[in-house]
C-alpha cells in the first residue's frame, strides 16, 4: 500500500518505519515499557510525514495507512491496549522550519507538498 500511494522517497521511508513501530507496539502491547518506546518511535514517523506533506494530505494519508495497519478484531483489541499503555504521557511537537528537524533520518531531495 506505501509502495503505491507514497510517491515522495522520504515519505515512503518516514511511513515504512511508521508501519514498523506500529507494528511493533501492537506485538510488543503485553511489555508496557517496549510497548511505549515503539509508540514514541512510531510518533516521530508520524510527525515526520506531517511535515514533509501537505498537512491536510499528510492527515488523510495517515488515517487511510492506519486503517490498513489496523484491520482485524485482534490488531484493533491490542491497538485498545496500547493506546491504554500510553495513557497519560504527554507529546510535545515542535513547528520547524527545516523538515529535517522533524525526521529521525537524513532526507533526501526534500520536497514538500
Amino acid at each position: 500500500w506505501i509502495n503505491k500511494h507514497a510517491k515522495d522517497v522520504n515519505v515512503k521511508h518516514a511511513s515504512m518505519m511508521y508501519a514498523k513501530y506500529y507494528r511493533l507496539a501492537l506485538e510488543n502491547v503485553d511489555d508496557r515499557e517496549k510497548c511505549n518506546e515503539m509508540t514514541h518511535k512510531q510518533l516521530d514517523y508520524y510527525g515526520c510525514v506531517l511535515e514533509l506533506m501537505e498537512f491536510d494530505k499528510a492527515r488523510d494519508y495517515l488515517d487511510k495507512l492506519k486503517k490498513n495497519l489496523v484491520n482485524t478484531k485482534q490488531r484493533v483489541r491490542k491497538e485498545v491496549l496500547m493506546d491504554s499503555h500510553f495513557g497519560g504521557e504527554s507529546r510535545v511537537y515542535r513547528i520547524s522550519d527545516d523538515p529535517q528537524d522533524d525526521c529521525p533520518f537524513k532526507l533526501k531531495d526534500i520536497k514538500k507538498g
